[in-house]
């Protein structure tokens, strides 16, 4: 151990020995009392980050100097710089409250902490997808929903997103702090779906709302749906079985609904299907912990829901007694 010691004092490298294995916290004193040390310099990191990282990865990388709270240096030559700005944008507001200091050189980006202080509510932007698919709410049950958070309406997804909402008829009413759905008079009259760029998780969305306007008319879906991926195809076919639609070639037109239980792939054609509930109801999902990993609150939430009842005025609510059977739930989950 010694030599390795003797070369790191040598070149001018930090480094410290731990003997907790065999002193305990005693043993570890050292090598704590080094890295106090060198949390007080400015560090200059310079990671090789990958081409296709996504926007969620710059942005948990420009945030981590909050918990740091040390200076640090990125070098993001490699990233996009239409991304890295996105990025900035998004995390401006945590940065802002937090009371850092961010300075752009080129693809250098210097962090420079503040006193940390952070707020007890974040100006925090929505995730756009999530927030779609709560946003949709009024196409399916009638009604209207404000969520509270700042609407990212920059960002491509918050773009697909209005445009799909607008196409099932619902008015977004954004404000600084919140975004609210409304649905005035219903879906488009012509119901044709626009061609649109849509990211794979606006994609069960758009079939759920499409299912909506498919009983009793042919809707034909557009050729930006191209299915690269014959299992895509298979995907979206076996989803809309359980609606009681069909997919032929390009077409949904009305089926007998398969009534088995469905496996969700992923967290949003869980949520399609959950949605999809109010006018199917009884559908039955196998896997909602897939939804619950992506959104934690989303069945908290969704249970939560009024049900739908007959338009007419409600009676008071009467004592319920042993005999009377349990609500129906609009999705069952084994």
């Amino acid at each position: 151990m010694a030599p390795i010691v003797n070369v790191c004092r040598e070149t001018g490298v930090p480094c410290a020995v731990s003997e907790a294995f065999l002193r305990g916290g005693a043993g570890s004193e050292e090598l704590a009392q080094a890295v106090l040390d060198q949390m007080k310099t400015e560090s200059r990191f310079s990671f090789a980050y990958p081409e296709d990282l996504p926007l969620d990865g710059v942005c948990a990388l420009l945030v981590a100097p909050l918990i740091w709270n040390v200076p640090v240096t990125f070098q993001l030559g490699s990233l996009p710089a239409v991304l890295v700005a996105a990025a900035l944008a998004e995390t401006a507001p945590l940065h802002r409250e937090s009371g850092a200091r961010i300075e752009v050189y080129g693809s250098e980006l210097r962090y420079a902490p503040g006193e940390l202080s952070l707020p007890q509510e974040p100006a925090l932007p929505l995730n756009p997808v999530l927030a779609a698919f709560l946003l949709s709410l009024p196409a399916f049950a009638g009604g209207e929903l404000t969520l509270r958070g700042r609407w990212p309406g920059h960002l491509p997804q918050a773009v697909q997103a209005e445009a799909l909402l607008a196409w099932a008829g619902i008015r977004l009413e954004v404000s600084a702090d919140a975004v609210r759905a409304v649905l005035p008079e219903g879906p488009s009259a012509d119901g044709i779906i626009p061609s649109m760029e849509l990211c794979s998780g606006l994609t069960p969305l758009l079939f759920a709302l499409a299912a909506l306007r498919a009983h009793g008319d042919t809707l034909t879906l557009p050729d930006f749906l191209a299915f690269e991926d014959p299992g895509d195809c298979t995907l979206a076919g076996d989803f809309l079985s359980r609606l009681g639609l069909s997919l032929e070639e390009r077409s949904l037109v009305s089926a007998e609904p398969q009534k088995s239980v469905w496996t969700a792939p992923n967290a949003f054609w869980g949520m399609a299907l959950a949605l999809s509930a109010y006018a199917a109801p009884g559908l039955r999902l196998a896997n909602p912990g897939m939804v619950t990993a992506e959104f934690p609150f989303f069945w908290q939430l969704y249970n939560a829901l009024p049900t739908l009842t007959d338009p007419a005025p409600r009676k008071e609510r009467q004592e319920e007694t042993p005999h009377d059977a349990p609500a129906r739930r609009r999705i069952l989950a084994n």
